[in-house]
C-alpha cells in the first residue's frame, strides 16, 4: 500500500502513474486523430466521386464537410 512507501517511493510511484496517464492519453489522442484522418480521406473519396458525376463543387462541400478549395484541389 502507499501509506508504507518512503517519500522517495512515493514520489517515483507518482511519477510512474503520471507516465502512465499520460501514456494512455497519447494513446487516446492517437485513435482519435486517425479516426478523423479516416473520415477525412473517405469524404475526399465521395467528394471525388461526386465531382466525376459532375455534382456541384457548393453542394459537394456542403454534404461533405470539405471546402470549396479543398474540392477544387481534388479535380486535378
Amino acid at each position: 500500500a502507499e501509506y508504507n512507501y518512503t517519500p522517495e517511493e512515493l514520489l517515483d510511484y507518482e511519477r510512474y502513474a503520471m507516465k502512465q496517464d499520460e501514456i494512455a492519453t497519447s494513446i487516446s489522442d492517437a485513435k482519435k486523430e486517425g479516426e478523423e484522418r479516416g473520415k477525412m480521406e473517405k469524404a475526399r473519396e465521395i467528394a471525388v466521386n461526386l465531382l466525376r458525376n459532375n455534382v456541384d463543387v457548393n453542394i459537394i462541400a456542403a454534404s461533405s464537410g470539405l471546402s470549396v478549395e479543398e474540392i477544387e484541389s481534388l479535380k486535378n
